[in-house]
């Protein structure tokens, strides 16, 4: 099974095998018969939840089983995402700032905003103990996660 998403604003499901649709994701409260108001830039999935992040700033985490959204989580306004991505029960979001919200809370943990960055690319290191986090201002910016919330603790680039 693959899950994608883009520019139509849908998030849809394909079988490897056929190449065949299998499921379409639907935000019921938009009444568009998509899954954001947006184009869709990212998508994590496995066989717990799918998250899901648009350009207008909104995350969505989807139950991969029933296909039901069960919570939006909301960026700063007017602040575009870019990338996704969890752990846990730790989301980071990032785009015209970093985002971190408690997946069992559902709610923010810390809000980063950076105009003059876009964070492009976040990745988990292995240990899960540390975030990379690669901006458009030639900047790798590594997170500590040891505590509560990220903490930065360096920042290094060309």
């Amino acid at each position: 099974k693959i899950v994608t998403g883009g520019s139509d604003c849908a998030i849809r499901f394909w079988d490897l095998r056929t190449g065949q649709q299998t499921q379409y994701l639907d935000d019921t409260s938009l009444q568009t018969g998509k899954a954001h108001s947006g184009w869709v830039r990212h998508i994590q999935f496995d066989h717990e939840k799918i998250v899901s992040c648009c350009v207008t700033g909104k995350i969505k985490m989807w139950d991969p089983r029933t296909g039901r959204l069960e919570h939006t989580f909301e960026s700063a306004p007017r602040t575009t995402l870019w990338h996704a991505q969890y752990r846990g029960n730790l989301l980071v979001a990032g785009g015209h700032g970093l985002f971190s919200y408690d997946l069992r809370k559902r709610q923010c943990i810390t809000a980063e905003v950076d105009r003059d960055a876009s964070f492009g690319f976040l990745n988990f290191q292995f240990d899960e103990s540390k975030l990379i986090a690669a901006a458009s201002d030639n900047h790798l910016h590594v997170y500590s996660l040891d505590y509560a919330k990220p903490q930065r603790l360096l920042k290094f680039g060309h």
